[in-house]
């Protein structure tokens, strides 16, 4: 049986078109901004504003999995806890650590290995969208834009700009209405990232196909080996994953 076209692309953006260039798995990303709050005398040491971001972090995740809150406000909440000394203008501080998070983050960010290509391929074959997660508004756009990769894409909805982000259902929601497609119509849409939860299961939950990016040759239990892309030079044709 002929595999149905569909007629929307949605994708991820961070981890699948655009990738980081300097982290390695192992290091948060709130690493890019560490040296800022200990050179304010916030924290005695990098480790200790890691370690701080990162249970503020799960503690989030617990709680509130669909709410996004940016950068500025998670700083905010998280500073608010610290040793802030009387001459340390609280905002001054949260606004220089976002944007060294945003200068060493832009500096590192770079497109996947063949997704040029990829998306030139399908570019006028299908209509495309994004669909990311992020702590500051408008980044997917600026780092898409600054590649020239901007103009495949009909659309892009970003969490920091909506204030609600993956796994909560609202944001994939957002983006079927914004594409026009009819609830009835939702397997008409391939959602593609490299989060087996985020881009592949929840939005088969929600009745869209969907495929998993994993460039390192590893399978999520639930995603399936035989649809999984490795390499953008591999996405030529669509398989039937459901």
């Amino acid at each position: 049986m002929k595999t149905e076209m569909p007629e929307w692309f949605f994708f991820d953006c961070f981890g699948t078109l655009i990738i980081d260039d300097g982290l390695d798995e192992e290091t948060p990303y709130c690493a890019l901004m560490a040296y800022v709050p200990v050179q304010l005398g916030l924290y005695a040491s990098e480790a200790d504003f890691v370690r701080e971001y990162e249970n503020w972090r799960k503690e989030r995740d617990d709680t509130a999995p669909g709410k996004e809150i940016t950068l500025p406000e998670r700083l905010r909440q998280i500073f608010s806890k610290a040793n802030v000394q009387e001459n340390v203008d609280l905002e001054e501080a949260i606004s220089r650590t976002v944007q060294v998070f945003y200068e060493n983050a832009m500096a590192q960010l770079i497109p996947a290995p063949g997704v040029h290509e990829m998306l030139q391929f399908w570019h006028g074959k299908v209509r495309m969208a994004v669909v990311s997660n992020i702590l500051i508004a408008r980044i997917p756009q600026r780092v898409l834009s600054e590649h020239g990769l901007c103009t495949y894409f009909d659309f892009i909805l970003d969490s920091a700009s909506l204030g609600v982000r993956k796994p909560g259902e609202k944001i994939y929601r957002l983006a079927v209405n914004q594409a026009g497609v009819a609830a009835e119509h939702m397997q008409s849409i391939l959602f593609i990232g490299d989060n087996p939860q985020l881009d592949v299961a929840i939005p088969r939950r929600l009745g869209m196909r969907a495929l998993l990016y994993s460039p390192g040759n590893t399978t999520a239990p639930d995603a399936g080996q035989e649809f999984t892309i490795r390499h953008w030079d591999e996405f030529r044709t669509i398989k039937d994953d459901n």
